[in-house]
């Protein structure tokens, strides 16, 4: 220690690379979070899929009735729009129900109030849902 100037290391003293002290991930080592397109298509999709089955259920209202005559194949057509109309809505509820989702966790870099409405409002859509759908049923 005698004898070395003032700021220079000893010999005896190693260095370790300035790599092998980081703690942190850096940001390129994160799985990739969903880019706001990907989330646009799917809000997309769902809306679009939505309205279809919302059409559908609408249009059996133009189905006139027959006069006269048996009415099993009304009611067969009846039944087939409802059932094509409720599974488009379905699907439509499932996408935004993963939209929802995926936002809420998989979005690490929205806010947390963000990310709370997100799984509140696919909690809401869920339930209407079911209303509609049990309801449907009677």
């Amino acid at each position: 220690m005698e004898g070395e100037p003032f700021g220079t290391e000893p010999a005896y003293v190693e260095r370790i690379p300035a790599q092998q002290f980081r703690t942190r991930p850096s940001p390129r080592s994160r799985p990739p979070s969903p880019s706001n397109a990907g989330v646009l298509a799917i809000l997309i999709t769902a809306t679009v899929v939505m309205l279809v089955g919302t059409i559908i259920l609408e249009g059996r209202t133009l189905v006139e009735k027959p006069t006269s005559g048996p009415y099993d194949d009304y009611y067969r057509l009846l039944d087939r729009l409802t059932f094509a109309g409720e599974v488009f809505i379905s699907a439509g509820v499932i996408l935004l129900v993963i939209l929802g989702w995926m936002v809420a966790i998989i979005r690490s870099d929205l806010a947390e109030g963000v990310r709370q409405n997100a799984l509140i409002a696919t909690g809401i859509i869920l339930a209407a849902w079911l209303i509609f759908f049990v309801l449907s049923l009677t």
